[in-house]
């Protein structure tokens, strides 16, 4: 569902339409429909090329913060890092993790080393349909979080949950957690929204800290676009999409 919310996508639909609109139409007929349909197609590209810039994408972003909730004082049992995916290489060694998936752990492993009493927990299967095992990529989290100073005793993995309504379903099955675990959150700020609100369904003491949000070049380099800000925006429209879908249906979407 949420892959169909793209800037991109939609934008090639509303060309198609609009050729397509100007083919069926004749004499008088056409030319007064000409103008409507290219004045549309002109809105359509004037919306993607905004959303191509840093500065749009930025705004997108910061429309999905909330507020850091809980005590930032009360050290958490555990400290949850929901999964962002990786990249598998052609042998298990050359697997690596997505950018926004090494920046979560990141932010868990500085949060851990405040006080080094609280258990990481990565958590989310692999999805790849390989003969990779469901917790390689909890494994990548932590040989991250070991490789900056996290002990194998202070690590937890759990490979069950595949979306973010099923996290802290896969969390409850852990040994030694339950519902009254003090229980700290790490995501990407743009999904601080959705986690929130699935993990207060089932635990009561819950703190959220987002990795950092990525900086908006300052000044008129915000508003050159580029790929890679219209590729963040998509990002932005679709968790924004995914947020009224868990609302429509009650938690149940994926």
């Amino acid at each position: 569902m949420k892959d169909l919310v793209s800037p991109l996508l939609l934008f090639l639909v509303a060309q198609i339409a609009v050729l397509a609109g100007l083919a069926g139409f004749s004499g008088r007929k056409r030319s007064r429909v000409r103008g409507m349909l290219l004045l549309f197609l002109a809105v359509m590209t004037a919306g993607l090329a905004a959303l191509s810039t840093p500065r749009v994408a930025g705004c997108l972003e910061r429309s999905l913060e909330m507020g850091l909730s809980g005590d930032a004082a009360d050290v958490p049992d555990y400290i949850v890092v929901l999964a962002g995916g990786y990249l598998q290489g052609p042998s298990p060694d050359e697997d690596v993790l997505v950018v926004e998936t090494t920046r979560r752990v990141l932010a868990a492993v500085s949060w851990w080393k405040e006080s080094r009493a609280s258990k990481l927990v990565f958590s989310g299967a692999s999805t790849y349909r390989t003969a990779r095992p469901a917790e390689r990529l909890p494994q990548l989290m932590a040989e991250t979080a070991g490789t900056h100073g996290v002990p194998a005793e202070d690590i937890l993995l759990e490979s069950v949950s595949t979306n973010t309504r099923e996290h802290p379903l896969g969390i409850l099955a852990l040994p030694g957690i339950t519902a009254r675990s003090s229980i700290g959150i790490v995501t990407s700020a743009f999904h601080m929204r959705r986690a929130h609100r699935e993990f207060r369904r089932h635990f009561s003491s819950i703190q959220m800290r987002p990795a950092p949000p990525r900086p908006v070049p300052p000044g008129w380099r915000g508003l050159i676009p580029d790929g890679y800000s219209l590729q963040h925006s998509a990002l932005y429209l679709q968790e924004w999409a995914g947020i009224a879908w868990y609302a429509l249906l009650g938690g149940a979407g994926h």
